[in-house]
């Protein structure tokens, strides 16, 4: 988003940053979604203490305390039901889940929720145990992202193995977390055989040059322009 000064913010998670993004023409976002203190989902990444990144709300904040507050001082905050409802008006919008708190719980809330909508969230999971109970809640579309695993987890021969073993929409990977021009990883990047995502990409020669590998699929950015 671009605030009254020009300004670009990301991580508003806000109902504008929902439009902005959908009116230049893009139809698949991510959103981090969390709980508030009363059990309603929200729109928003925050930490163990605030609520929501540029708001003053501590994590003790209810949902209307949450709505009754401004992302940035300008940006309108948002529910799930709130992205769910735009969802419903627009079918052709993908959205991947980033989820701050109990995944599968929050998994299993959103798909009692909206049910219509389950083929139109992109769960993804964090760790290997996590893949059936997300499934068996009906989400067809799952993407495994790796920033929180261990470095055990992280290795790119097991998570072949996983691949070949499950339906997964493919791998997301941070960009710190592997050398792309290192052959050995590249070598075992080719052999998981699902695409493979990475985050978080602002500028254009780095998009290139991770785009310019057959098996990375597609970049994780900020920039709703970029096309």
């Amino acid at each position: 988003m671009v605030n009254k000064n020009g300004e670009k913010i990301a991580y508003t998670n806000s109902y504008d940053a929902l439009v902005n993004m959908y009116e230049k023409g893009n139809k698949i976002c991510e959103f981090d979604i969390r709980e508030a203190a009363d059990g309603i989902l929200i729109c928003a990444h925050g930490d163990e203490k605030l609520l929501a990144n540029g708001m003053e709300l501590t994590c003790e904040a209810t949902s209307e305390e949450f709505l009754n507050e401004k992302s940035f001082g300008e940006f309108q905050t948002m529910t799930v039901k709130m992205l769910a409802d735009f969802m419903r008006e627009h079918k052709d919008l993908l959205v991947i889940t980033d989820v701050k708190g109990n995944n599968i719980d929050v998994c299993r809330a959103i798909a009692k929720a909206f049910p219509d909508l389950v083929k139109q969230f992109v769960i993804q999971i964090y760790h290997k145990e996590e893949y059936e109970p997300v499934a068996k809640c009906g989400f067809p579309y799952i993407i495994l992202t790796v920033y929180n695993a261990t470095e055990e987890e992280r290795n790119l021969w097991k998570l072949a193995d996983f691949a070949q073993e499950n339906e997964l929409v493919g791998y997301t990977f941070p960009v710190n977390y592997y050398d792309i021009n290192n052959y050995k990883q590249v070598l075992a990047m080719n052999r998981i055989g699902i695409p493979i995502m990475f985050h978080t990409i602002n500028d254009y020669e780095t998009m290139d040059a991770y785009l310019n590998y057959r098996f990375i699929a597609a970049i994780y950015t900020d920039q709703v322009e970029f096309r």
